[in-house]
């Protein structure tokens, strides 16, 4: 039976705590290993060299990774390196309707079942009130730390999306840049993908968030204006300024143009050299 997990949970669940601390570590190394328990971890102070699925990834103080229930991970940590760390598993509970409302999470843009963030201050603090709930005693013990797990999960998908979206907006300027410098080269969305090292399809998704049009749709304006500048300034033939701003050919040129301008482009010229003249 498959572990419940933050990507795959799919009925009413509770999380319950199977191990925490918050020490130091110096000179300590673990092996690989994995667990059926979601994990939190973070740095406070030194670094740790973290050993994943895909590869070493260095955390340092003031981040923080959540792992999935089943993902092999390994440390080392050669320096004085404070860590909190809480883990936990889901259990299943017929009125536990808030996991419906936060989980599953969407994965992070590169696939792999854990986030590597930096901390906002709330998840260290957020690990340590359930630290310190545990350890309490008091009445109502586990219903206050299902609602802090709650909280640091829902902290942990507003900083995965916040994270997304600054990560997509840098990939949409740059694809914005790269298409005003390149307009007049065979930039087809996969080609433009690949220049840019992203899926094709999570490329198209937040250019079209990001500017309300898909990339296709923008290098087309691109080409229409610079095509209208040129036949508005320039004596160019009408094929050359469609080879120039890189329309295929010119028939498919003046259909285009026609369908956007509402004219011909011989018309559009010698309707801005007549304003030009008047």
């Amino acid at each position: 039976m498959e572990t419940a997990g933050l990507f795959n949970l799919s009925r009413p669940a509770a999380p319950r705590v199977f191990l925490f601390y918050n020490k130091f570590f110096s000179d300590y190394h673990m092996s690989p290993h994995t667990h059926p328990y979601v994990e939190f971890m973070c740095l406070e102070s030194g670094s740790a060299l973290l050993r994943l699925p895909d590869g070493e990834h260095k955390l340092g103080a003031g981040q923080f990774i959540c792992l999935d229930s089943g993902v092999p991970h390994g440390m080392i940590i050669k320096e004085p390196t404070r860590i909190l760390n809480v883990e936990f598993e889901f259990q299943p509970q017929d009125n536990a309707n808030v996991s419906e409302r936060i989980l599953p999470l969407p994965y992070p843009r590169n696939r792999v079942p854990y986030f590597i963030l930096n901390d906002n201050t709330n998840i260290a603090t957020f690990m340590k009130m359930i630290i310190n709930e545990v350890t309490s005693h008091q009445p109502d013990q586990q219903l206050a730390v299902e609602l802090l797990i709650w909280q640091l999960l829902l902290e942990l998908k507003r900083l995965a999306a916040s994270e997304e979206q600054l990560q997509g907006n840098c990939h949409v300027r740059k694809a914005m840049a790269y298409l005003d410098s390149h307009y007049f080269e065979n930039c087809s969305v996969s080609l433009l993908a690949a220049k840019m090292n992203l899926n094709r399809s999570y490329l198209q998704r937040i250019f079209k968030a990001e500017t309300g049009s898909t990339p296709a749709a923008y290098l087309l304006e691109l080409r229409l204006q610079r095509a209208s500048a040129l036949l508005a300034r320039t004596d160019l033939p009408i094929a050359q300024v469609s080879d120039y701003v890189g329309f295929s050919s010119q028939q498919y040129f003046t259909h285009v143009f026609c369908k956007h301008q509402g004219m011909t482009p011989r018309q559009y010229r010698l309707t801005k050299q007549k304003a030009t003249k008047a």
